[in-house]
């Protein structure tokens, strides 16, 4: 996997060629040859806008949430920067995952969860009852305490993605950062729960670097409430599912 600073070198001394489009992209990502390697490109200007956060913010979002993951030293999140040239201007540029997987959100027939699973919904598909659940991995953890971070209000489960070593790796981070409480995600498995040692420390280790970060897009309020939300998972663990909006996006992947 190509490095944070190796990223910036190659983007320093490259050109973006598009090559592609991400056909389920909302927001007309890219993905583009940029040296030897392929990145996925999310200009600013072809952004649908939201009611709820700022226009053109979506792609700077990307950059700060993995920022924050770099702050963190957990590296979930595909090395992503910010350009000010890609063809349709100034964007997030995220190193493409080859050859990925989704394997730790999955639908399974009904009642048939296996034990080292945890069961998030149940539905039916195709006339047929199934539930949907997610895997109780040590990193699959630390992601859900990521995007109580992070405040993500869409985490699918087709943005968990394992690469060829087996790495889980997270994806689509636009919806993020919203001072107002909008956690909506498929990864419920702990909800309620304190932090392990190990990511509560690095959680605190966080919070004395905030002020450093480099966080694009988001205002002093925004700021503000990651230091609030970091505090908070220290003192209270992962938050429960809202019984004011949809805790799970639609659709699940």
């Amino acid at each position: 996997m190509v490095t944070f600073d190796q990223l910036s070198k190659l983007l320093a001394e490259n050109q973006l060629e598009p090559v592609g489009k991400l056909i389920d992209s909302s927001n007309q990502a890219l993905v583009c040859q940029l040296g030897d390697i392929r990145v996925v490109y999310k200009p600013a200007a072809l952004e649908n806008p939201l009611w709820d956060f700022p226009e053109e913010t979506l792609s700077q979002r990307e950059v700060s949430a993995s920022e924050v993951d770099r702050a963190l030293g957990w590296n979930l999140v595909p090395p992503t920067v910010w350009t000010e040239h890609g063809p349709v201007g100034e964007g997030s540029v995220q190193v493409f995952i080859e050859n990925a997987v989704v394997q730790d959100v999955a639908i399974f027939d009904s009642g048939a969860v296996p034990e080292e699973w945890i069961h998030i919904v149940s539905g039916q598909l195709e006339g047929k009852d199934v539930d949907v659940a997610h895997s109780l991995s040590k990193d699959v953890y630390r992601l859900a305490v990521f995007d109580a971070l992070i405040n993500n209000a869409d985490r699918k489960g087709g943005h968990l993605l394992r690469d060829e070593t087996g790495r889980l790796w997270a994806i689509d981070h636009g919806v993020t950062f919203h001072e107002e409480p909008k956690l909506r995600s498929v990864l419920w498995g702990w909800a309620g729960q304190p932090l392990i040692e190990a990511e509560a420390h690095d959680v605190r280790e966080l919070i004395q670097r905030i002020d450093e970060l480099e966080l694009l897009g988001l205002s002093e309020e925004e700021r503000q409430s990651l230091t609030d939300r970091a505090y908070r998972l220290l003192a209270k663990g992962l938050p429960e599912p809202s019984r004011r909006w949809p805790a799970i996006p639609w659709p699940v992947f």
